[in-house]
């Protein structure tokens, strides 16, 4: 709470999170700093094997036809 009070954009608490890290958590999600690092890194090599296997277009093609039809 005193970090958020603050304004730091992260805390340490010095528990372990579900996946067993001890570093830093971000205040605005309460997130652990390592498992945010790992979700980014594996969110990045996932896109970049959809784009160079050509699968990045269905997806934003589907999600372009979801897109237009949540604004009606």
């Amino acid at each position: 709470m005193e970090a958020l009070c603050s304004g730091a954009k992260r805390f340490y608490t010095g528990k372990m999170c579900l996946n067993g890290h001890t570093v830093e958590r971000y205040t605005s999600t309460t997130e652990c700093v390592e498992c945010s690092r790992i979700a980014h890194r594996t969110y990045y090599q996932a896109k970049k094997i959809r784009k160079e296997t050509g699968e990045a277009q269905i997806v934003t093609a589907t999600a372009a036809k979801y897109h237009v039809w949540d604004k009606k």
